[in-house]
């Protein structure tokens, strides 16, 4: 997913592919997700349901024949409460692709 202008996990994404066309898996890193008009930043909304709020209807996919019918990994580059990358799965099944992993970089730690 591009975000403001950035493809920072896009290396990561590449490795992946290729790692996972080495085992044998038939396999390509693709730009399949975009947003819409999301404001602010997601570490700035603090709370779970403020973040699905904020991803509500947001997130598209770029071309759904590219995925249709296909296992997709999501990779996000911070992971706090999920919300990103459950949003992600849901633009990814109405498009009739199938959630095929999940990775997330970095695993934000949340205040006891």
């Amino acid at each position: 997913m591009r975000t403001r202008g950035r493809r920072h996990l896009w290396p990561l994404a590449k490795a992946a592919a290729a790692e996972l066309a080495a085992a044998g898996v038939e396999a390509c890193a693709v730009n399949a997700l975009r947003t819409r008009h999301i404001q602010g930043k997601a570490v700035e909304t603090h709370s779970a349901l403020g973040r699905a709020a904020r991803l509500d209807g947001q997130l598209e996919v770029n071309d759904p024949g590219l995925i249709a019918g296909k296992k997709v990994l999501i990779l996000d580059d911070i992971v706090t409460t999920g919300t990103t990358m459950r949003r992600c799965a849901e633009a990814i099944r109405g498009a009739r692709g199938e959630r095929g992993g999940r990775i997330g970089a970095r695993r934000r730690p949340t205040a006891c």
